[in-house]
């Protein structure tokens, strides 16, 4: 995809490129290009002229589904447009990210405002739960990105669970462990970029399909 630059190595499923003299990662999965070292004067420029070749093909996507549902998906997109040219993302200020940046940007960041602006959710937590879970993506085999984004976030403040109870972080079919389990929703969290939606709504809607077009 980045025919002009140079492969420098290759660790962890990512390659390494020279691309107009700046380290450039790619991720062997989405093929997704991420600046690893960059003059901060044209970083911005070199990262709009990488994004340039994703193509938006797709603004509808629904929901991830069981892991059968994501599988079948994906195998049809391989066929469909090749293996490495495909990726799921979403668009930001004409910026396009892969779903892993994506959670970081945007969901992680939306759980660390929650719990900025509700500290009080975040001290039932600590007082209350042993361990947590997601009942829908247990029961559905379904993506979990809400257990990951707030064990993330104890762990990158210090700070570790004390209860004894097993809370669930959302609900399955209108059943939940505890109060605090609907509270901590993304059904129920505000989105970091607009808070007048839930950020599930924000990463169901802006959710997006693109190729890779040379």
């Amino acid at each position: 995809m980045l025919t002009s630059n140079r492969e420098i190595s290759v660790s962890r499923m990512r390659y390494y490129y020279l691309f107009e003299g700046i380290k450039v990662s790619i991720n062997v999965c989405d093929g997704l290009p991420t600046i690893l070292e960059a003059d901060p004067s044209n970083s911005l420029a070199l990262r709009q002229k990488l994004s340039m070749g994703w193509k938006i093909i797709d603004r509808k996507l629904g929901r991830a589904g069981s892991i059968k549902q994501r599988t079948a998906r994906q195998r049809e997109w391989d066929r469909k447009y090749g293996p490495e040219n495909w990726v799921i993302g979403y668009s930001i200020d004409g910026e396009f990210i892969d779903q892993d940046t994506a959670l970081d940007r945007v969901y992680y960041q939306s759980y660390v405002k929650h719990f900025e602006n509700h500290p009080d959710d975040l001290n039932e937590l600590l007082s209350l739960a042993k361990v947590l879970r997601n009942p829908h993506a247990e029961a559905t085999t379904g993506v979990d990105l809400q257990v990951p984004a707030i064990e993330r976030y104890l762990s990158e403040n210090g700070l570790t669970l004390g209860g004894e109870e097993v809370v669930d972080i959302g609900t399955w079919q209108g059943e939940r462990s505890h109060p605090i389990s609907v509270r901590l929703s993304p059904l129920h969290i505000k989105c970091c970029l607009d808070d007048r939606l839930t950020l599930e709504s924000w990463w169901q809607k802006k959710k997006c399909l693109a190729v890779w077009e040379e």
